[in-house]
């Protein structure tokens, strides 16, 4: 028996010397591994005459001959412009150079170090065609995603999530986000599968684009203990916050309001016409600025504890993670705990095993943000702010309110005493064996679950109140319980051969998923006290609900690879899906897809072009589906009725809708034409797609006949393109001891309708305050215009007035809207027309990286530009009849022909109905470019750690989130309410602002 010898040695990079820590060295055919530490070395027993394996993500595999015990010093070489990096697809993996759809991939060296909560916030201006929305910044939040655009009106345009092979449900939300189920530092890659050809293999749930991350497993050698620990502070930047009236400025126009309507009636004032707190408005001063009164600056803290490690067989990764942020909202919150373990072994040389559990229990402290209705952060700005904070004691003012103002509580007691706690867990769980039945042919068996449980529980005492309703009132709660369970079974045959010049890569496929929901949802009054708070204590169940949803989903697929010589590649795939969401008629669905690859850079005229690393010419053709309709929309619903029976009332049942048994999924078919460029040696490396999507058989609630009984009926109708081209560009600007890499990227989106009912009639969406559209959905636009008056002006005086079309309400002064059916009478809706649109011209995200001996430096930068928002708020914002504190634009009204203000902000005298409804001059321009992230970093010099013998690698580091976003717009220029869809996009009415994020981190190597 060959005796061990100790083997020492250092990985160092080829291409500029820097120490390679991670690297996997293990003895090939063996048990025996390490992995090398921060400064590259490493340390292992091995048999004299055998071999050892180098790898390493990102640099191609060596391996090197045991001949003593001199040390083996190698060098790991690059693997050219990352080519030969396997990349995960669906159902498999594939080398970048063979891909043939338009598929970006990002690996956990390009965002490991952005510390954020959530895997979305970390894809953010990273990846073309990918537009990712900050909507709010709730804590626990969740961001709005679009792969390529909207194409769908009446079912989710959201992409489908895969996390490790498992297409999971219930991945989008703007309250709560459901990603908050993956630890971001668990993460290995992020690929995004945006053309039909690379998402045809998930068939019905592929049209909005696919997802897929990839979490981190065990490697052979000794086991590593990472620590990342981060604590840091949360604000509000001063630029965007409301600029509301202050104490004296809304006193003194109260008083206006009075003085200027006592002129206009030509009715002598007096003191005694003016209510005595608004006679002297210079005693309030600044007053009180109610929404700088909930803020805070808000603490946020992570720490992360990771172990992985493995022999020959068998592979581990175990990590334990806790969250807390505080919300910049006082009483606000969210936290998280989350435990993941990955768990992999050969049985044999042929039969391998997994496991893999992640559950997740988190617990968000939250109100009713971001609703789209009068909700306690709007209170916040059209409260009074001539009423402090607390009385003369020092106790908080109970109820705020002003002579003919509306009154609330104060939001501080709101946000307090009447918030909603809401406890969510989630477990994601796994199962599989692979065994390899000959050489290149793999049958794979899995199985997953996904556990999801809600409670929420909300209590509104006798101490708070609510609108225009003071305490004591009769206490109340409201309560949601929810359980979700989804299996997925899946059966996978792989084969990959290489035959002479010819590589195949074949799968067949055959999986099932289910899911089931039940809640329970109740409003529980008349609670004796505030004391006990259980459900039981209350006297009456005002309203009780309870829902059952199932859905079910049986799949065949199958997808071919094949390349010639390393030049010519394609693949086919086929899914067909059985779906419970859809009619009896049309119950299945097949999903082709096509593509081709060209690698010209391997022909032979081109090896000679020493500047020309890549060159590949790519095209692809395929169809997809979206099967997110609701699980009942195919069939008729069930209400309660009474009918006479032998004369006798009687209950009975009815139906309430038609059913449609040939209901079934939107289709989108795909054109993608792209070609990938790499330049001297890869350090420039262009990545261009240009796309075209047809969306077809959207759902659609369409009129019908008066004489079927029904007025409306869900049918697939209509047609939406979406088309646009897509750059990446990735360059090595500068090499050596001072590193500076640059990823680009920009996209251009243009959506259309091109076809909606029979009749092509418009859709029209929202609700404005005054009950008419803000929104309108008509063929040959975008979806989602905004909708409403067209702003000319103001009547500037009599002869204006009597000259032009106006409104039965209309005055000298008031607001002067566009005759848009030329009847000469101003009228709502008759006189909406399209005043703008949420699209943006381009997407783009700038994203630099430096590099300097043992200091490391990332900063991002994203932006958007030619979209709108429609700044709804303005319905009470400017609201000018004197019951809600106002923008400062008010200050700039008409108040006299001598004295006409802005020439946009009308007198407080007449129309003001019409002036608090929608309007063009509630479109602004959401164009911005904001400083996403910076991140400083040093590198412990590992000699200096040597001493510890514990520590084997150390980073500290300072980073910054959302710094600072240059816009004309004051707000949130991407912000949009709760649950709003793709017909109403764009609407802001006062978002969970966002906050500026300072941190400090350390990450540990044990």
């Amino acid at each position: 028996m060959a005796q061990d010898i100790k083997i020492s040695g250092k990985v160092t990079s080829a291409d500029d010397g820097t120490p390679l820590p991670g690297v996997s060295v293990h003895v090939k055919l063996g048990n025996q591994g390490v992995a090398t530490a921060a400064d590259g070395t490493f340390s292992l027993t091995a048999a004299k005459n055998s071999i050892l394996v180098f790898s390493f993500i990102g640099y191609e595999t060596r391996e090197i001959p045991v001949e003593g015990n001199a040390p083996i010093n190698i060098k790991l070489n690059p693997k050219s412009g990352s080519l030969n990096e396997v990349v995960v697809i669906g159902y498999g993996k594939q080398q970048k150079k063979d891909l043939t759809g338009a598929v970006a991939t990002l690996s956990n060296a390009q965002i490991k170090d952005l510390p954020v909560l959530s895997v979305d916030q970390k894809l953010v201006g990273q990846i073309p065609g990918v537009q990712i929305s900050t909507t709010t910044g709730s804590p626990g939040g969740g961001s709005t995603i679009k792969i390529r655009g909207s194409g769908s009106i009446g079912a989710g345009d959201n992409p489908l999530f895969v996390v490790d092979g498992y297409p999971i449900s219930n991945t989008a939300g703007q309250t709560y986000n459901p990603l908050n189920v993956i630890n971001p530092d668990d993460i290995e890659s992020v690929t995004v599968l945006k053309d039909a050809s690379s998402t045809a293999i998930y068939g019905s749930r592929g049209s909005n684009g696919v997802i897929v991350i990839t979490t981190k497993k065990g490697k052979t050698g000794a086991p590593v203990i990472t620590l990342n620990s981060y604590v840091g502070t949360q604000s509000v930047p001063q630029k965007g916050r409301p600029q509301m009236l202050d104490g004296t400025q809304y006193a003194q126009f109260r008083k206006d309001i009075i003085t200027d309507d006592f002129a206009f009636r030509g009715v002598p004032i007096t003191d005694a016409d003016i209510p005595v707190q608004f006679r002297n408005p210079a005693q309030y001063g600044a007053g009180t600025n109610w929404y700088n009164e909930v803020l805070r600056t808000a603490l946020q803290n992570n720490l992360d504890l990771g172990v992985s490690g493995g022999t020959e067989n068998t592979h581990y990764n175990f990590s334990v993670d806790r969250v807390n942020q505080e919300g910049v909202i006082k009483y606000t919150n969210f936290q998280r705990y989350a435990i993941r373990s990955n768990i992999e072994t050969n049985i044999s040389k042929r039969l391998k095993v997994g496991l893999n559990l992640a559950p997740t229990n988190s617990v968000q402290d939250r109100n009713n943000f971001d609703s789209g209705g009068r909700d306690i952060l709007t209170r916040t700005l059209w409260l009074s702010p001539i009423v402090p904070v607390t009385d003369a004691n020092g106790n908080r003012t109970s109820y705020i309110t002003s002579p003919g103002a509306i009154g609330a509580p104060n939001p501080l007691n709101s946000l307090q005493f009447a918030g909603t706690t809401d406890k969510y867990f989630r477990g994601l769980g796994g199962a599989y064996a692979e065994l390899e039945v000959i050489d290149g042919l793999k049958v794979k068996y899995s199985y997953n679950v996904d556990y999801t449980s809600e409670n929420s529980f909300n209590f509104n005492p006798s101490t708070v109140g609510g609108e225009s309703n003071p305490a004591p009132v009769v206490p109340n709660s409201n309560t949601y319980k929810n359980t979700t369970f989804n299996w997925l079974s899946e059966l996978l045959v792989n084969y990959d051969k290489q035959i002479g010049d010819h590589r195949i890569s074949a799968v067949l496929g055959y999986t099932a998923q289910k899911e089931r929901s039940n809640s329970i949802s109740l409003f529980a009054d008349n609670y004796p006290d505030d004391l006990v708070k259980t459900i039981n204590a209350a006297s009456l169940i005002r309203s009780y609900g309870e829902d059952v949803q199932k859905w079910s989903l049986i799949s065949y697929l199958a997808r071919v690879n094949y390349s010639y010589k390393d030049k010519y590649l394609l693949t086919a795939t086929v899914r067909t899906d059985g779906s419970s969401r859809f009619g009896s008629n049309n119950r299945y669905g097949t999903f082709p897809s096509a593509a081709i690859g060209w690698r010209a850079s391997q022909e032979d005229f081109m090896k000679n072009v020493s500047w020309l690393s890549d060159l590949k010419v790519r095209a692809s053709l395929g169809k997809a589906g979206n099967f997110n309709i609701g699980n009942y929309t195919y069939t008729s619903n069930i209400g309660t009725a009474n009918y006479s029976f032998n004369g006798n009332l009687a209950n009975g049942r009815v139906n309430t809708s038609l059913n449609n048994p040939d209901l079934t999924w939107e289709n989108s078919k795909e054109f993608d034409g792209g070609i990938d460029l790499g330049l001297f040696k890869d350090r420039i490396y262009l990545t261009a797609d240009y796309y075209n999507r047809l969306t077809t058989g959207m759902l659609f609630n369409s009129e019908i006949p008066q004489s079927s009984g029904y007025s409306n009926a869900i049918i697939n109708s209509g047609k939406i393109r979406n088309r646009g081209i897509e750059l990446g560009l990735a360059t090595r600007n500068l090499e050596g001891e001072f590193k500076w890499k640059s990823n680009f990227n920009i996209s251009f989106n243009r959506n259309k309708v091109l076809a909606l009912n029979a009749n092509n009639d418009p859709i029209y969406s929202g609700l404005s305050g005054e009950g008419s559209y803000t929104h309108k959905t008509e063929v040959g636009q975008p979806i989602g215009q905004f909708f409403g008056y067209v702003v000319e002006g103001i009547y500037k005086d009599q002869n204006d007035l009597n000259n032009s079309p106006k409104h039965v309400t209309s005055v000298v002064g008031s607001i002067k809207y566009k005759d848009v059916d030329g009847n000469g009478i101003i009228e709502p809706v008759k006189d909406f027309a399209v005043i703008g649109h949420a699209q943006p011209n381009f997407n783009y995200g700038f994203t630099n990286s430096f590099a300097y001996k043992r200091f490391d430096l990332n900063v991002i930068f994203v932006g958007s530009q030619g979209g709108h928002e429609l700044k709804t708020a303005n319905q009470y914002l400017l609201n000018i009849d004197g019951v809600f504190n106002v923008d400062k634009k008010v200050l700039n009204r008409w108040r006299s022909p001598q004295d006409p203000g802005d020439g946009f902000t009308p007198t407080t005298n007449g129309s003001r109905v019409i002036y608090r409804d929608v309007n063009s001059s509630w479109v602004e321009n959401a164009s911005f470019l904001r400083l996403q992230n910076v991140t400083f970093g040093y590198n412990f010099n590992p000699a200096l750690l040597s001493h510890s013998n514990v520590i084997k690698g150390a980073r500290l580091y300072v980073s910054g989130q959302n710094l600072v976003t240059f816009t004309k717009y004051n707000g949130n220029p991407e912000a949009n309410t709760a649950g709003a869809s793709a017909l109403t996009p764009g609407e802001d009415f006062t978002n969970y602002p966002l906050a500026r994020t300072l941190i400090v981190g350390l990450n540990l190597t044990f």
